[in-house]
């Protein structure tokens, strides 16, 4: 099982290779699941991971959103390329 540290540097490491927020703050990570952990790590419970698991859910659906909108975008470019050779297609044919 991964602990907090890991976990943390895995968020970190992330962090890096994307552009869109794929990842979370590494260190805003640590600093809110910290103290969970030494509490768990009492307990032998590991319910701060269970918090890591959401907040990555959360951010995926943050990201879902935009991913959505920039594929849309990204669909009526292509159709209003399309449509632009058409008409330098047909302007040549008139001449």
């Amino acid at each position: 099982m991964a602990r907090l540290e890991e976990i943390t540097y895995e968020a970190g490491r992330h962090a890096l290779a994307w552009k869109l927020k794929f990842s979370i703050d590494a260190r805003e990570l640590y600093r809110q699941l910290s103290p969970q952990a030494e509490a768990d790590a009492d307990n032998d419970k590991l319910s701060w991971l269970v918090e890591a698991g959401y907040g990555y859910q959360a951010i995926r659906d943050e990201n879902t959103k935009t991913v959505r909108l920039m594929s849309r975008l990204s669909g009526v470019l292509g159709t209003l390329m399309i449509v632009q050779t058409f008409a330098w297609l047909a302007a040549l044919a008139v001449e």
